[in-house]
C-alpha cells in the first residue's frame, strides 16, 4: 500500500462492506439504517457519549482484493455473511452534513471513520434530521455485490465506473 495522506479529498472513494441479511430489509434493499451508527455503543474517542461514527474504507489507496479479505475477516459474527460494498464519494457525504476523517487501524492502514454532526447519551434516539441525513445517505450508495464471495478474486463489476 502506498503512503495514505492524513487529509481526505472530496473525489475519493469510500467503500462500506455489505453483509447479509442483516442489512438488507424484506424486500432486498439497504436497510435505511444501514448507514446509522450503533448509537447504543459507546463512541471509540469518549466512551461517556453514543457513537457517531461508522468504519470505512479510503478505496483509492487499496484495492478490491484488500476489501474483500478485510471484510470477511469481520463476516464471522451470526447474521453478517460478507454480501459486496457499498461505494461513496466523498463529497457525497460531506455535501449532507457529516464527515470522514482519516483513522487508520491496525489491520487497515485505509481506514477513516464517517462521523456525523451529533452527540448524545448512549441509547438516546437520534434527532429526525440526523435519521433523515443517514436515509439520504443510503441512497448516494453505488451498491457492488460480489457474485461468487467464495472465489479467490473479484467477479463483480468495477468497483470505480
Amino acid at each position: 500500500m502506498c503512503k495514505i495522506p492524513t487529509e481526505i479529498d472530496n473525489n475519493e472513494y469510500i467503500m462500506r462492506t455489505i453483509f447479509s441479511p442483516a442489512n438488507f430489509n424484506d424486500k432486498g434493499k439497504l436497510r435505511p439504517n444501514y448507514m446509522r451508527p450503533q448509537i447504543s455503543k459507546p463512541d471509540e474517542d469518549d466512551e461517556t457519549i453514543a457513537s457517531n461514527k461508522l468504519s470505512v474504507t479510503r478505496y483509492n489507496y487499496t484495492n478490491i482484493e484488500f476489501c474483500r479479505k478485510h471484510a470477511k475477516s469481520h463476516s464471522s459474527l451470526p447474521n453478517r455473511t460478507y454480501w459486496g460494498f457499498a461505494r461513496f464519494i466523498v463529497k457525497d457525504i460531506r455535501d449532507s452534513g457529516a464527515d470522514v476523517v482519516f483513522k487508520p487501524a491496525e489491520d487497515n492502514p485505509a481506514h477513516a471513520n464517517i462521523v456525523y454532526p451529533f452527540c448524545c447519551k448512549i441509547g438516546e434516539p437520534l434527532d429526525s434530521k440526523i435519521e433523515l441525513m443517514i436515509k439520504q445517505l443510503v441512497g448516494k450508495a453505488k451498491i457492488l455485490q460480489d457474485p461468487k464471495p467464495d472465489s479467490e478474486k473479484w467477479e463483480g463489476e468495477n468497483p470505480l465506473e
